[in-house]
């Protein structure tokens, strides 16, 4: 794993603050699972897109 910097509008910044303390897990970890989200589709249709947030979701 790498680390890397992202730059967020404060809006955006405080949305994604919320959303990690509702799904109980680090801003990082929900922005991680943004990008799988974002990639599955065009990888492995809308199974893997099911499949993934069943498991992710645990």
């Amino acid at each position: 794993m790498q680390t890397i910097q992202v730059v967020l509008e404060l809006e955006l910044l405080q949305e994604a603050d919320q959303a990690a303390k509702k799904h109980h897990m680090h801003r990082s970890a929900l922005i991680r699972d943004a990008l799988r989200l974002h990639r599955l589709p065009r990888r492995s249709g809308l199974w893997g897109l099911k499949f993934f947030w069943m498991n992710s979701m645990a």
